[in-house]
């Protein structure tokens, strides 16, 4: 049993550098520019089989957002809890386990409420103020905004005209109110979910 510990300490070990280095990977994708030589060709070699797998699901691509990078690195995240419990204590339930993936998603989805939510605000508020909202920033935030904005009023409005305005206030409220109540469903689902006994 004790061997088992081991194996599952090493595992979790490796699991958790291999999550920095696809980090590390997406972040270099931010800079575009010289080639920074053979170090980031070897990175690029490990990380990018992982990473491309999960490209390949077309549904994780919604606008200019490629959400695949979020769940390749849930999924790891997932698996280095689960070695990471077996190290400690040699078992893992299918509660803890389905627990642990509510946990994981519910992050990640409150994490992309939060950023479109400072998005959408800073939009309402550069507007309120009188600043100049046809600069380059302001374009690239509208670009981000509206795509997402306008589908979810569209089906809540039925397809009549909303302004652009009243739209982002109704968004941010939107997502106050699920953050909000998401709080309290996710809490409830990890419970029950933790007291599955097998």
């Amino acid at each position: 049993m004790e061997a088992f510990r081991i194996i599952m300490r090493i595992v979790t070990a490796g699991l958790s550098l291999y999550m920095l280095l696809i980090m590390f990977r997406i972040l270099l994708t931010w800079f575009q520019g010289p080639s920074f030589g053979r170090p980031i060709e070897l990175l690029k070699s490990i990380t990018d089989p992982y990473l491309g797998w999960f490209r390949r699901f077309q549904f994780l691509r919604i606008g200019n957002f490629d959400f695949s990078v979020i769940v390749a690195i849930i999924v790891l995240s997932v698996l280095t809890s689960i070695t990471g419990r077996l190290a400690a204590a040699a078992v893992v339930t299918f509660g803890y386990v389905l627990a642990l993936i509510i946990m994981r998603v519910a992050s990640a989805v409150s994490f992309f409420l939060v950023f479109f939510l400072i998005l959408a605000l800073i939009r309402l508020i550069g507007g309120a103020v009188g600043v100049n909202t046809s600069g380059r920033v302001w374009i690239t935030l509208d670009r981000l905004l509206e795509p997402v904005v306008h589908k979810i009023i569209l089906s809540l409005s039925r397809g009549k005209f909303v302004s652009y305005r009243n739209a982002l206030l109704f968004f941010c409220g939107l997502i106050v109110l699920t953050l909000f109540v998401g709080r309290f469903l996710i809490d409830g689902l990890v419970n029950l979910a933790g007291r599955i006994p097998f």
